[in-house]
C-alpha cells in the first residue's frame, strides 16, 4: 500500500530526508516547456544540518549528505528509487553547495535535473503505478476494494500515523497521501469498477502537458463532480497549496483530475522541516561539504534561494 502511494506522489508532493540529516527548507521548481519534450527541474536545499537527538549520528548525516549528490530522487526521500528505470530518462547536473549568510543555518545546495523524454518517462511511471495499484488496492469484488481503500484512508488519519510521520519529517508526504486516499474513499462502486478497469488497461494516470502535470483517477462523471465540489476536497486543496502551487481538482471526461500547474507558470513545491538541528555540528558539516562559500551572481549580489530560483525561471522561460 505504501509503495503504491509513493508512486502517486512523486509529481505531486515533497518530503524531507529521513535519518540524521535535516534540511530546513526544500524548494523544487518544475517547468514542462511547450517547445520541447523535456521536463526541467531545479531544486534548492536551504539550511542543511544535523538532526538534534541522541540517536542522530554525525557519520550517518555525512552518508546522507553524500547521498544527496547521487543521481536519484533524493529531493523527495533520501535514497528513493536509487535503481529505478525512471532514472534512465534523467540527466543530473552536479549538486552545488554554497553558503547563505542571510540564514542562521547557512549551508545550502542547488541542482538542475532534466528529464530528456517526458513521454518515455510518463510511460515508465504509469506502468509502475499500474503494477503497484494492482498489487495493493483492488480485490475481485468492487465492494471489497472500496472497503480496503476506506480502511487505508482511516488508517492514514490516525494520530499515531500523523505523529510518526512528523517525527521523521515525512508529514507532507503523509498529508498528501491522506488527502488522496480520502478522495478515493469517496468513490462509489461504479467508479471503483472504472478504476479497476483502468488498472487492467495500463491507464495513463500521469500526463505531462505544456506547463501542467495531470493525475487522472477514472470515475463516473457524477462521482467526479461530487468529489470536486465537496468541502473536504476544497480544504485539502487549501492545505496542499502550502506545499505545491498551482494545484486544482477538476472533474473531467475520464473522471477526477489533480491538476498541477497553469499555463505560463512554473510549478513550485516547497517544504519547511520544523525538526530541530544540532548547532554544534554546523561547522563540521560545512567542512565535510567542502567548506563552500557564497555564490556571486552576475549583478554582484550574493545568491540566495529566491534569487537563484528567479534566475532559473527567467532562463527557462526566455523567449527565443
Amino acid at each position: 500500500m505504501k509503495r503504491a502511494i509513493a508512486f502517486l506522489l512523486i509529481a505531486l508532493a515533497t518530503a524531507t530526508s529521513c535519518g540524521c540529516l535535516v534540511i530546513e527548507k526544500k524548494t523544487l521548481i518544475m517547468i514542462v516547456p511547450p517547445e520541447s519534450n523535456e521536463i526541467r527541474l531545479y531544486y534548492v536545499f536551504e539550511g542543511i544540518s544535523v538532526l538534534e537527538g541522541e540517536k542522530s549520528g554525525f557519520a550517518q548525516a555525512q552518508s546522507e549528505l553524500d547521498n544527496l549528490q547521487r543521481d536519484n530522487f533524493s529531493f523527495f526521500v533520501s535514497g528513493l528509487w536509487s535503481d529505478t528505470p525512471l532514472l534512465r530518462h534523467c540527466r543530473f547536473e552536479k549538486l552545488r553547495f554554497f553558503t547563505d549568510s542571510e540564514r542562521k543555518r547557512s549551508l545550502c545546495a542547488d541542482r538542475r535535473v532534466t528529464i530528456h523524454d517526458r513521454e518515455k518517462f510518463a510511460n515508465r511511471l504509469n506502468s509502475s503505478i499500474t503494477e503497484t495499484l494492482a498489487a495493493s488496492f483492488f480485490e475481485k469484488d468492487e465492494k471489497d476494494s472500496q472497503e480496503k481503500i476506506k480502511q487505508a484512508s482511516a488508517d492514514s488519519k490516525t494520530e499515531n500515523a500523523r505523529e510518526e510521520a512528523m517525527k521523521v519529517g515525512m508529514r507532507p508526504l503523509q498529508k498528501t497521501a491522506e488527502g488522496l486516499l480520502e478522495i478515493a474513499a469517496g468513490f462509489d462502486l461504479a467508479s471503483i469498477k472504472r478504476l479497476k478497469g483502468a488498472v487492467q488497461d495500463d491507464f495513463p494516470w500521469v500526463r505531462f502537458e505544456p506547463d501542467i502535470v495531470r493525475l487522472v483517477l477514472p470515475a463516473t462523471p457524477e462521482c467526479a463532480r461530487r468529489i470536486a465540489a465537496d468541502p473536504k476536497s476544497k480544504d485539502w486543496l487549501k492545505e496542499m497549496r502550502t506545499l505545491v502551487e498551482p494545484i486544482d481538482l477538476q472533474a473531467c471526461d475520464e473522471g477526477l483530475a489533480v491538476v498541477v500547474g497553469k499555463k505560463g507558470e512554473a510549478i513550485r513545491l516547497t517544504f519547511s522541516d520544523p525538526r530541530p538541528h544540532r548547532a554544534s555540528d554546523e561547522e563540521r558539516l560545512a567542512k565535510y561539504a567542502g567548506s563552500p562559500e557564497a555564490l556571486i551572481l552576475g549583478d554582484g549580489k550574493k545568491a540566495n534561494a529566491d534569487r537563484l530560483i528567479k534566475l532559473f525561471i527567467a532562463q527557462q522561460t526566455k523567449k527565443p
